[in-house]
Formats: C-alpha cells, sequence, structure tokens
C-alpha cells in the first residue's frame, strides 16, 4: 500500500512507479526520483490531504529481488514545478 500524506487538500493526484531510479532537480525546490519508464496511477486526495492506493503484487518467482520505486505527485498552484507538487521519492 502507498500513502500520501500533507498534500493539497482534494485535489489530483498521481502515484507514479518506476523501475530505476534518479534525481533530476526540476526547479523551484522539487526534484523528479524516478526514471525509465513511469507508470501513473491517478486519483484525488482527501479533505485532509491523504490518498492511498494499494498496489497488488502477483506471486510469480520471477519478481523476487525485483525493485519498484515511487513518488507522489499532486496538483498544486502554489507547488514549486509546474503547478505541481513532487513527494519525496519512496
Amino acid at each position: 500500500m502507498l500513502d500520501l500524506l500533507s498534500a493539497r487538500p482534494t485535489s489530483a493526484c498521481v502515484f507514479a512507479l518506476a523501475a530505476d531510479t534518479q534525481s533530476l532537480s526540476l526547479g523551484g525546490g522539487c526534484s523528479l526520483y524516478l526514471r525509465g519508464t513511469i507508470v501513473p496511477l491517478s486519483m484525488f486526495t482527501n479533505a485532509s490531504g491523504f490518498a492511498s492506493i494499494r498496489v497488488p503484487v502477483p506471486i510469480d518467482p520471477s519478481l523476487r529481488g525485483g525493485v519498484l520505486y515511487a513518488q507522489g505527485i499532486v496538483s498544486d498552484p502554489g507547488g514549486g514545478a509546474f503547478g505541481l507538487a513532487f513527494s519525496n521519492g519512496l
């Protein structure tokens, strides 16, 4: 399960997932920590600025040892880059 806390209330958000990471400065104090193919999972934060999503992992031995990185991105007119606020990478 992925949780996004203290985000802008009732706003569009994306949980972004990728198999590789980087630290790409986007300006305004924001960084993109995902690299390569990014899978977006869209939703909205609630009135408290919280969003949560379950990410099912199939029982598949080939996935053993695999790594997945995540980052939350929220629509925020006061955000640092492109009207968006970016979480730290996970």
